[in-house]
């Protein structure tokens, strides 16, 4: 992100020490960064990151968001995992994500976890209004 923020590698251009101290001693780390960076129209930086390590990062942040706030891991590879910048997203496709599919529980949630805090907040609110 601070390569992103700097619109460059060059440790001499970012403003966080650590990463600074990590692309200095990481010269293989920032070539790859820097590798990701495109020049698009009006000379606009666009950073295209490796899709393979991102694909790595969102399996490893959907798992553990399924694993926290349902209750349920998911150890085996997805059918599906699609990626896709917000600002490029279709509005119907924007609103079946943040609908998450029905949007009900398919099951009792942990007791304690959100899940269950949001199935006993919604089901207090059904009963006695707001």
């Amino acid at each position: 992100m601070e390569c992103a923020i700097a619109g460059s590698t060059d440790p001499a251009s970012l403003s966080r020490e650590k990463v600074k101290r990590i692309l200095t001693k990481k010269a293989d780390l920032a070539a790859r960064i820097q590798a990701c960076c495109r020049r698009g129209e009006g000379n606009r930086l666009t950073w295209e990151p490796e899709e393979s390590r991102a694909q790595n990062v969102v399996l490893k942040l959907a798992r553990g968001h399924a694993a926290f706030e349902l209750s349920l891991p998911q150890l085996e590879d997805p059918d599906e995992l699609r990626m896709v910048p917000l600002v490029v997203i279709s509005e119907i496709d924007r609103e079946a994500f943040e609908r998450a599919g029905s949007g009900e529980l398919r099951s009792w949630p942990e007791i304690g976890s959100r899940a269950f805090r949001a199935s006993a907040d919604k089901q207090y609110l059904d009963e006695c209004g707001p």
